[in-house]
């Protein structure tokens, strides 16, 4: 097992097929970005695309919301597996879209690391975020 998972918490109460078919191994940003279009299809091209792809981001992002809205507002048992597999289908829909518009999931990272860089040099803190010039 991969190091990293062994430090994640609840990594042994997720399902068997869920260990056994995603076993941890590292991939890289452009390879994930690749077998995400490799396994696209029915959203088309172009605008199309974009419009379809969006539109399902935010149907995800909703479904995870609410998983997040049942556990602790409503004091739900939702393990972890759960979640990690609805993280896993919105950075699908996030590749796809990167896909979608032409752009590399790899350079979207890197402007934004060098972003929050400027932005915060010394780490976030509230003060540097109410008083930042961009």
């Amino acid at each position: 097992m991969h190091e990293g998972m062994k430090r994640r918490e609840g990594w042994e109460s997720w399902p068997d097929w869920f260990r056994h078919t995603f076993p941890p191994a590292p991939i890289y940003m452009d390879e994930y970005q690749s077998f995400a279009a490799k396994t696209s299809g029915a959203y088309g091209k172009g605008q199309g695309r974009v419009l379809w792809v969006t539109l399902a981001l935010c149907g995800e992002v909703g479904e995870f919301a609410n998983l997040v809205k049942k556990k602790y507002n409503h004091g739900h048992n939702i393990p972890l597996s759960v979640f990690a597999i609805e993280l896993g289908d919105i950075s699908w829909y996030v590749a796809e879209l990167a896909s979608a518009l032409g752009l590399s999931l790899l350079e979207i990272a890197r402007a934004n690391i060098q972003k929050l860089r400027a932005r915060y040099p010394q780490g976030f803190s509230k003060d540097t975020s109410i008083n930042r010039n961009n």
